[in-house]
């Protein structure tokens, strides 16, 4: 294959970089949803990850750029976790990845200071990214919320076809695939990174879309809130354009009070039901609320 990999490396730090972006103003803007700010260190953390593998080629410090580059695409993948699991207002549940963390942290120390092993190596990191990926996409289809079914089950399979990836890769390399070059251009090397490259700009569009369908059912809900007290409040309340005064719906209060219908005053101005004693008396009203924003 006639593909360089350190440029799709490039291409996935300049995305993550963006992605970067996009979630820092969803933090800011929506700080009040638990989960956002482990999102951006997903992010973040790939950033980190992909940007270290432009360094492998420096051997004097190759043992330190293999942990900071596994260390942090994996610690991204459980951010992820960790953001989605609390963006359902559900408890880390870390315990549970604790004894495969664990592992792979063993493993990994060992493949690659005593026996120095890219083989192992690369099996232990395709096994915990398969893991990990696996525990995500159980959280989003076991406890999401019915509002956000559709993108919750969207960014489930995603994780699922994610997780297949590195089973695959898992498999190859236990079935004697040789992992000794990560730049060589081969469907095996090359793979992972498109993988994380496409799968990353779904992740952040399923995520981003997860979001605003939970701010569309909650704004939907306060509407309704809203409604409910404008319709069963004593006191007459009606809401009219400010220009000209018609009335654009009006609660039954008023109707008990005046006696009107809601049809005999829909779509017709104040001043035309005699609402106002004396016409002035509305546009003070109406200067009042342009010069200062309140009554």
């Amino acid at each position: 294959m006639n593909i360089d990999i350190r440029t799709i490396i490039i291409i996935l730090g300049i995305t993550h970089l963006m992605q970067v972006l996009v979630f820092y103003h969803q933090y800011r803007v929506n700080k009040r949803y638990k989960g956002i700010g482990w999102w951006l260190l997903w992010s973040m953390s790939e950033v980190i990850g992909f940007g270290a593998f432009l360094f492998r080629g420096i051997p004097e410090i190759l043992p330190l750029i293999v942990i900071i580059q596994n260390t942090m695409i994996i610690s991204g993948t459980v951010f992820l976790y960790i953001g989605i699991r609390k963006f359902f207002d559900k408890s880390n549940n870390i315990k549970a990845l604790l004894p495969f963390l664990l592992v792979f942290m063993l493993g990994f120390l060992y493949s690659l200071f005593i026996v120095n092993d890219i083989q192992v190596r690369s099996w232990f990191i395709s096994s915990i990214l398969a893991i990990i990926s696996l525990f995500t996409a159980y959280t989003l289809f076991v406890f999401k919320p019915k509002s956000i079914t559709a993108a919750a089950n969207f960014n489930a399979i995603i994780f699922l076809v994610h997780a297949g990836i590195f089973i695959y890769r898992t498999i190859l390399i236990v079935g004697g695939t040789s992992v000794t070059n990560i730049f060589s251009r081969d469907l095996f090397n090359i793979l992972p990174f498109f993988d994380a490259l496409v799968v990353s700009l779904l992740w952040t569009f399923g995520l981003i879309i997860m979001l605003n369908q939970r701010l569309n059912v909650e704004i939907n809900e306060a509407k309704e809130d809203l409604q409910l007290i404008f319709n069963t409040s004593p006191d007459a309340v009606l809401i009219t354009r400010l220009n000209d005064g018609v009335i654009k719906d009006v609660n039954s209060g008023l109707l008990n009070l005046t006696g009107y219908s809601k049809e005999e005053v829909i779509g017709k101005s104040t001043l035309e039901i005699n609402l106002f004693k004396d016409s002035r008396n509305r546009q003070e009203i109406v200067d009042l609320l342009n010069e200062k924003g309140k009554y």
